[in-house]
């Protein structure tokens, strides 16, 4: 057993680290709970298009969501999920 000077030993981290606040929107207009299920569903298969969530649902959404639908839902920003979820629950 050795004993050692623990300054010779710690390392100084070459990291910085910095402290955000999150302040959350009132004004979104959208049922949270079904938003929280509606991501969950679609993320639980990331890689596969969300045409395929959509069909297997049997759900019909308008041709001018073709690009979106095409996508995965890991590519989607958040403004593209929202659309999403808002055409998808008011259809």
């Amino acid at each position: 057993v050795m004993s050692s000077n623990s300054i010779a030993v710690m390392a100084k981290p070459k990291i910085e680290s910095s402290v955000i606040k999150i302040i959350p929107k009132n004004d979104i207009n959208i049922n949270l709970d079904k938003f929280e299920l509606f991501t969950r569903e679609i993320f639980k298969h990331k890689r596969k298009k969300l045409s395929n969530f959509i069909k297997e649902r049997k759900n019909k959404i308008d041709n001018s969501f073709d690009n979106l639908i095409n996508k995965r839902a890991e590519d989607l920003s958040n403004n593209e999920l929202l659309k999403i979820f808002r055409k998808f629950y008011n259809s």
